[in-house]
């Protein structure tokens, strides 16, 4: 009687349900990785339904990586009612940065505060706020790019700068001012 280890049985048969193509029923994320499934299904270049097979997992894995969002992510296929699933295993990129600022020069002082985002809700949308209160400028920045909406090739952007700014430079004259009065040096 020949000994068979389960394991091994169970291993092969694995392996031979997902060595032809299969269609792709959903995506799967593991990891640390806040990426949602729909978004990491986008960045992967595969879609529900396509015939996908264990070679072209490298290539998916590239298309992932090439998204930046990701330090490093591993791809395989698992069977599935009526196909495979797609699994990524991913840890993330720190995606965000907080930074303040103080701006001095001579007559002028500022101080600031800006933030950056490119993973928001793990949806790759991105945001950019940055805001400052000075003696000659005062405004605020605000940025938010959505890379692709609803499964198109199209992109969304607002952006916003509301802004106050103090001229004083000339004492109250206006250019037009120095050239009434005949002076060419100003």
């Amino acid at each position: 009687m020949l000994a068979v280890h389960r394991g091994a049985v169970l291993s092969i048969l694995l392996v031979s349900t997902v060595a032809r193509a299969d269609r792709v029923v959903g995506p799967r994320v593991r990891g640390h990785s806040k990426v949602t499934e729909r978004t990491a299904l986008r960045l992967s270049h595969v879609a529900i339904g396509d015939e996908v097979e264990p070679r072209e997992l490298p290539r998916i894995q590239e298309a992932l990586l090439s998204s930046e969002l990701f330090e490093s992510v591993g791809v395989a296929l698992e069977p599935a009612a009526g196909g495979v699933v797609v699994v990524a295993t991913a840890d993330d990129k720190h995606s965000w940065v907080a930074a303040p600022m103080v701006y001095v020069l001579p007559g002028n002082f500022a101080v600031g505060a800006g933030f950056a985002e490119n993973d928001l809700r793990g949806e790759e949308h991105n945001i950019f706020l940055y805001g400052q209160i000075g003696t000659r400028d005062t405004f605020f920045s605000g940025t938010f790019l959505v890379p692709q909406v609803a499964d198109t090739h199209r992109f969304m952007r607002f952006d916003v700068l509301p802004s106050h700014r103090v001229t004083d430079e000339y004492e109250g004259r206006s250019l037009e001012a120095y050239f009434e009065l005949g002076l060419t040096d100003f």
